[in-house]
C-alpha cells in the first residue's frame, strides 16, 4: 500500500496571511501553486507554474540583421530589440575600433598589431540601450545589428 503526503493548503488570502516554518511548503488553492516559506515572510515565497514562466530567447542571433548607416566617429545608435550590435572595419599600428553600451556601461575594442589589418567586434544590448560605435586611426565598413530570436 501507498503512503499519502498532505500538506498545509488553503486560499490566496489564507496563504498571504500565513507565515511558515523554515522549510515548510503550502499550497495555494485559489491560483493552484505552491509556496515555500522561511519562518519569517508572511505569505512565503510564490513559486511559478509552467504556463507563467517567459519563454526564453536563443541568445544565438539567427543570422538576420539589420544595417546601419556608417557615421562619423562616436555616433550613438540605439538598440532595435535584444541582441548585438556587431562592427567590422580595417586599423593599423596603434588603431582600433570599439561599441560602448552607454547604458550598461559595458564596452568591446579591436586593437589591430602593426600594420593594416580587417578588425571587428560585438556587444549585446538590450532593446532600447544607446550604443556609441567609433574608430580610431582607422576606417569602418559596416555596423549591424543581430536581434535574438
Amino acid at each position: 500500500m501507498s503512503r499519502q503526503i498532505q500538506i498545509r493548503r488553503g486560499t490566496s488570502a489564507e496563504n498571504d496571511a500565513f507565515t511558515g516554518a523554515i522549510g515548510e511548503i503550502t499550497m495555494d488553492t485559489t491560483n493552484k501553486t505552491l509556496r515555500v516559506h522561511d519562518g519569517t515572510t508572511a505569505g512565503g515565497t510564490k513559486l511559478a507554474k509552467q504556463s507563467e514562466i517567459p519563454t526564453q530567447k536563443s541568445p544565438i542571433p539567427d543570422g538576420t540583421y539589420t544595417s546601419f548607416t556608417v557615421q562619423a566617429h562616436a555616433q550613438s545608435y540605439t538598440a532595435p530589440s535584444d541582441g548585438y550590435f556587431a562592427i567590422h572595419g580595417y586599423a593599423g599600428s596603434g588603431a582600433y575600433v570599439w561599441i560602448y553600451n552607454a547604458t550598461s556601461g559595458y564596452g568591446q575594442t579591436a586593437p589591430t598589431g602593426s600594420s593594416v589589418s580587417a578588425v571587428w567586434c560585438s556587444l549585446p544590448c538590450k532593446s532600447g540601450d544607446s550604443v556609441q560605435i567609433g574608430y580610431y586611426g582607422g576606417s569602418l565598413e559596416w555596423i549591424r545589428f543581430y536581434p535574438i530570436s
